[in-house]
């Protein structure tokens, strides 16, 4: 159901848990459509993509809260703010970059794949330039969909456990 079918200056009520349980966080956010979009996007610093339907953008906010739920619950990780991993609003990370770059175009590829490509460098410099297992970890909180790559999801591991080892001595 689009925004349209339903109304958009109707009141709507969204709340998106954290986990499974009624013990677990939860936000809830009412108002009109234009009011819940605007509440989620800053509640969860989701990026404002006006292509989106409603219905993508509380998915994408209920995956971001089932992610934070699990590091918090399962590695004990805490959210920190960007400045504390050396990022700040004035400095995105070059995956977020990445996704808003055209490739060049390149006749002996489809453009897609070239978008692909340069997605997986941006993801992989990323993971590579991680200083600490809590900025990898916050790194794989915020880039959930990169793991669909297994070039990705390789590196994440093999870097998680360098930087493992290398507190360890």
């Amino acid at each position: 159901m689009s925004d349209q079918d339903r109304g958009s200056d109707g009141p709507l009520s969204v709340t998106i848990k954290y986990g499974k349980g009624y013990e677990d966080s939860w936000i809830s956010v009412r108002g009109s459509a234009a009011v819940v979009r605007e509440e989620l996007i800053r509640a969860f610093d989701l990026d404002r993509d006006e292509s989106l339907s409603l219905a993508a953008l509380v998915l994408n906010a209920t995956q971001q809260a089932h992610a934070l739920h699990a590091l918090g619950r399962g590695a004990g990780a805490q959210a920190i703010s960007g400045e504390r991993v050396g990022r700040s609003r004035s400095n995105p990370s070059a995956w977020q970059g990445a996704q808003t770059v055209r490739p060049a175009a390149n006749p002996s590829r489809p453009p897609q794949e070239d978008g692909e490509a340069s997605l997986r460098g941006a993801a992989l410099s990323e993971i590579e330039g991680a200083e600490s297992v809590e900025a990898l970890k916050l790194w794989w909180a915020k880039n959930q969909s990169a793991f669909a790559d297994p070039q990705v999801k390789s590196a994440y591991k093999a870097r998680g456990k360098a930087l493992q080892a290398a507190s360890a001595k």
